[in-house]
């Protein structure tokens, strides 16, 4: 994270050499940001937009400049939204209405992304990889929303499997766990801790007692996801662990129990 000074105009300037390899970022001051620019190694961008509020910037927001291209995306998507004003609270809607909305919501992203990314960029190397990524991203939390709808929601397990069988999105409809994937930051934050809980929920419905088994989250995180992907949840899951621990007991007790985890990360067994 960098803290960015303003002058008086309220221009700023940054260059940094921490960018090596294709992210996304955001700008935030207080309640007001621009959420997922996208950034590389040898990207100029320069944003203007008057940042009143976050509705007026988001109105009014340019990015040019070399990387420019690639950030179109999310310049003509905020200004949509926008514009368009609709505040429904998706975790509030019944399946009924959510499932209409993710579509509603898919046909806008694939729309603006076939719009903004049909042509050959003109100075943009990270073009297509940044393609790549915002699709997934969007499928990531397409797929979070109905995770966390179920999550919250009182069903059999015959209506979950139901559910996400018919409306899983195509990069998770020949599995969940792909390497290539750790690109996207929402399929890492939301979508494997969410469809972990979904499967440990299942899980639960059919038999209560399995789920307190000794061994049965090791076992879970093995069966679900594999390679980096594995690594990657186990890290996540130490460090939370871990990081939890308020005393130096707890501290003890839980470097004890994460022992087989650690010892699983990089251990295809």
């Amino acid at each position: 994270m960098d803290t960015i000074r303003l002058n008086d105009s309220g221009e700023f300037y940054l260059k940094t050499y921490k960018i090596v390899k294709p992210q996304r970022t955001s700008i935030q001051q207080n309640n007001t940001q621009i959420n997922r620019i996208y950034v590389a190694p040898g990207y100029d961008l320069h944003i203007t937009g008057d940042a009143i509020n976050y509705v007026n910037l988001s109105k009014t927001k340019k990015i040019t400049g070399i990387g420019a291209e690639t950030n179109q995306y999310r310049v003509k998507l905020d200004s949509i939204l926008v514009a368009r004003n609709d505040k429904t609270a998706w975790y509030e809607l019944k399946t009924d209405e959510l499932i209409p909305f993710l579509k509603k919501s898919k046909t806008l992203e694939d729309s603006l992304l076939n719009v903004v990314f049909n042509k050959p960029a003109k100075q943009d190397q990270y073009f297509n990889t940044f393609k790549k990524m915002i699709d997934l991203d969007n499928q990531s939390l397409n797929f979070y929303m109905l995770l966390q709808h179920l999550d919250l929601s009182k069903y059999n397990a015959a209506q979950m499997r139901e559910l996400v069988s018919k409306n899983t999105p195509s990069a998770f409809s020949k599995g969940i766990s792909h390497d290539e994937y750790l690109v996207s930051e929402d399929y890492k934050s939301w979508v494997l801790p969410l469809y972990y809980a979904y499967e440990q929920r299942l899980d639960l419905l059919r038999d209560s007692a399995s789920v307190k088994q000794p061994g049965y989250t090791l076992g879970k995180i093995k069966q679900l996801f594999t390679g980096k992907v594995r690594d990657y949840y186990l890290n996540r899951y130490v460090e939370k662990r871990i990081g939890s621990a308020n005393s130096l007991e707890k501290l003890n007790i839980a470097q004890k129990e994460m022992r087989v985890f650690i010892d699983a990360i990089s251990n295809p067994a």
